[in-house]
């Protein structure tokens, strides 16, 4: 599950700031400062999402020829093998 969100490019943060605000919204008048909490929320999110998109450009680069530079050895299909009776 980690690496579904590095390769994704999401912190594990984010899916919780996302669940947080959407119980804020289906229980309206259920939690004191809910206005603050869901500003906080929508600017914890917005934020998160302007910085991983401003350093997608500058990484990607230098990413792209690290990986060109280390490739992976090939891989081998795995042996097949019979079942014994």
């Amino acid at each position: 599950m980690r690496r579904w969100h590095r390769d994704v490019g999401i912190c594990p943060q984010s899916p919780a700031t996302i669940v947080f605000a959407i119980l804020i919204l289906e229980e309206p008048g259920e939690l004191p400062h809910e206005e603050l909490l869901l500003t906080t929320a929508v600017v914890t999110i917005g934020l998160s999402v302007l910085a991983h998109g401003l350093s997608v450009a500058p990484l990607a680069n230098p990413y792209a020829t690290w990986f060109r530079n280390n490739p992976r050895g090939e891989t081998q299909p795995a042996q097949q093998t019979t079942p014994s009776p």
